[in-house]
C-alpha cells in the first residue's frame, strides 16, 4: 500500500514545473516514516494545511526530498518559503488542491502562508 502512495505521489511530481503541481485529486496520507528513505535516492513526503494549521509544524525528511502541500481547509492558502536558496512561493491553493516543492539541500526551513503569515512551519532537510 506504501508503494502505491509512493508511487501516485511521484506520478504528481512528474508533472511538475518550477517546483510546483496543481492537483484536484488528493494526496497519499503522509504516515510518521513517510519521509525516511529505504533504499531509494528520493524521498517523498506531505505536509497537510488543516484547521488554520500546517500538519505536522515541523517536518523531518531526507535531501533530496518532494515535499507536497495539501489545502483542506476551506479557505485559499499560498505557501512561501521564507529561506534562500530554498525560498519558493507556490501557487495559491483552494480546498483539496495541492503544491510541491523539492528540497536539494540540508538544513531548516521556514514556510509561510502567505495569506495568514501566522500560519507557518519548518521542514527540516537532513543528508
Amino acid at each position: 500500500m506504501r508503494f502505491l502512495a509512493v508511487l501516485m505521489t511521484l506520478a504528481l511530481l512528474a508533472a511538475c514545473t518550477g517546483g510546483g503541481t496543481q492537483s484536484g485529486s488528493p494526496p497519499p496520507p503522509a504516515s510518521p516514516s513517510a519521509g525516511a528513505q529505504s533504499g531509494s535516492e528520493f524521498c517523498v513526503d506531505a505536509i497537510t494545511i488543516r484547521e488554520g494549521r500546517m500538519v505536522p509544524p515541523r517536518l523531518t525528511v531526507k535531501a533530496p526530498c518532494a515535499v507536497l502541500f495539501t489545502n483542506r481547509d476551506d479557505s485559499v492558502v499560498q505557501i512561501q518559503g521564507a529561506d534562500s536558496p530554498q525560498g519558493f512561493l507556490l501557487g495559491e491553493m483552494a480546498k483539496d488542491q495541492s503544491w510541491a516543492h523539492t528540497y536539494k539541500d540540508p538544513g531548516e526551513f521556514e514556510y509561510f502562508n502567505t495569506k495568514n503569515p501566522s500560519m507557518r512551519g519548518v521542514v527540516v532537510v537532513q543528508r
